[in-house]
């Protein structure tokens, strides 16, 4: 049986394959092309739309959405990944469940496909980078790969990158386990007490 630590290799490994084939693909489908700026605009600025004289905000959003439809997927994909982040205590929920499951059933790996998605979806760190990629597809279908891709090369990613990072090691184990011991060694010198748990938490 294969141990955790080749499973995580292997995990990674597969990862960053699917990237490599991924990048590739877009390039064969650019065909060269992606470097060049695209024919539309991605994003309208405010004033680009002559909105001013309409006299409420529902009626300058339809407008908006006249103008440029990918205004109104846009919305959705966007409204979609807050309600998963809010739900992703749920999918935790289910991938939990669904191991006791396997647990009961004497399954030799309790940790299915299955179990690895739902805990994947219950991250919080992978909802907005979940939804990047329907996305990346609906800017590809209306303004084509190149202009997509093209939009993509222009963003500065250094701010979300270290958000995700700073996320993932925070919710790692040992990390995790180490804030629960100052929590604990700062509630014994109030004796360990509810009032001191109190103050500690929520100083």
């Amino acid at each position: 049986m294969m141990s955790s630590r080749w499973k995580t290799i292997m995990l990674v490994l597969s990862y960053v394959l699917a990237i490599f084939f991924f990048s590739v693909l877009i390039q064969r489908i650019c065909r060269g092309h992606c470097i060049y700026p695209p024919s539309e605009a991605l994003i309208l600025g405010v004033d680009d739309y002559f909105d001013g004289q309409l006299p409420s905000v529902w009626s300058k959003l339809l407008h908006r959405i006249r103008v440029q439809p990918f205004n109104l997927v846009a919305f959705f994909l966007f409204a979609s990944a807050i309600c998963h982040t809010f739900c992703c205590r749920f999918f935790l929920r289910l991938s939990h469940q669904l191991r006791e499951k396997n647990v009961a059933k004497g399954k030799p790996i309790p940790d299915s496909f299955w179990v690895g998605i739902l805990q994947f979806m219950g991250e919080v760190e992978v909802v907005f980078g979940f939804w990047v990629i329907p996305l990346f597809f609906s800017m590809a279908y209306f303004y084509g790969w190149e202009g997509a891709v093209q939009y993509l090369n222009n963003r500065e990613y250094i701010e979300p990158t270290f958000v995700v990072i700073i996320m993932a090691l925070a919710s790692s184990r040992p990390i995790v386990v180490l804030a629960e011991d100052c929590l604990k060694w700062i509630a014994k010198l109030g004796g360990e007490s509810v009032q001191a748990w109190w103050c500690v938490l929520l100083t």
